[in-house]
């Protein structure tokens, strides 16, 4: 990492509020003792604890941000249950060994796509799924069990093997009483390996042509989403090409800005879930 380097910075950070979710406060000596590590020069290790500070700044603007930024320190604040959901997603993006948990029945994965739903239920104030949990993950058992959610036909026949799951991780829409389709619904791709240049592939994985294809709604109607537990430099070079593979992008910050308090608590009670944060936390 340069003192250039805005995702080296974004990724300092995070490795900050890890280590400050672990020990309740981290201070500035401490950021400079981790920059210094790294083997760069004095002013250099002063101007990126400098852009540390002022990316804190930015991350401290979403409501419920579960840090207080102080002079000299960044320091664990908020619910005990909005520091264990936070440190799932950070966790999640900083360990790269906790994403899959061998030889356990903990699905870190599956808890995000979780994570998503509750948020995309948000957005939509409506209704939200994630798609591997319609008829026990069983693709075209699934694309008929939503084509009746959403009261349309489905055409399950047109899945194909070599697709998988078509990109679809979580799907939300938003309906009205009267039951008729005419809304839009929001196709979610969900991914916590995928980084940099590789998301924008990953994006394309969610195709409205092809849904449009396995459901009898208009490609119009549908639209497309990535979310990932990642945070995003705000000038992230390749920001321009993803938006144009996808429609909505939901990265760590705009995740926890739609997660509500009571979903937060709600989430930290689930016993699925705070077992498998031990799990990741006995790896990490």
């Amino acid at each position: 990492m340069t003192a250039g380097d805005s995702p080296g910075i974004v990724g300092f950070a995070d490795q900050l509020e890890l280590r400050t979710l672990q020990t309740g406060r981290t201070s500035t000596s401490a950021a400079e003792r981790i920059a210094a590590a790294r083997g760069l020069d004095e002013d250099s290790v002063e101007e990126i604890v400098g852009r540390v500070r002022t990316e804190f700044r930015r991350r401290s603007r979403v409501d419920g941000y579960p840090f207080r930024v102080e002079a000299g320190a960044l320091a664990a604040d908020g619910s005990a249950e909005d520091q264990l959901v936070y440190e799932f997603l950070v966790t999640l993006s900083v360990v790269p060994a906790t994403r899959i948990l061998a030889g356990t029945s903990y699905r870190p994965t599956r808890e995000f796509e979780r994570v998503t739903r509750e948020a995309l239920e948000t957005y939509t104030s409506g209704t939200a799924l994630v798609f591997s949990e319609l008829s026990s993950g069983k693709i075209r058992a699934a694309i008929g069990e939503l084509g009746d959610l959403l009261n349309v036909e489905a055409y399950p026949h047109h899945a194909r093997a070599a697709r998988k799951d078509h990109g679809l991780d979580v799907v939300a829409w938003r309906a009205f009483r009267s039951q008729r389709h005419g809304h839009p619904t929001l196709l979610c791709q969900c991914t916590v390996s995928e980084s940099g240049r590789r998301l924008i592939g990953k994006a394309r994985e969610t195709s409205a042509q092809e849904w449009a294809r396995l459901l009898d709604v208009t490609e119009p109607s549908l639209t497309t989403a990535l979310a990932v537990p990642h945070v995003m430099p705000p000038d992230w070079e390749y920001w321009s090409d993803l938006i144009s593979n996808t429609e909505l992008i939901l990265d760590r910050l705009r995740l926890w800005e739609l997660l509500t308090a009571t979903q937060r608590q709600a989430f930290a009670a689930r016993p699925e879930f705070v077992e498998t944060l031990n799990a990741m936390r006995a790896v990490g």
